[in-house]
């Protein structure tokens, strides 16, 4: 369980990142 919100908390900073990198 607590990996799989790592997982979803780690895809929102990639999500976040990858805009703000452009």
């Amino acid at each position: 369980m607590l990996a799989l919100i790592i997982v979803l908390i780690f895809i929102l900073i990639y999500y976040c990142v990858m805009p703000c990198a452009n």
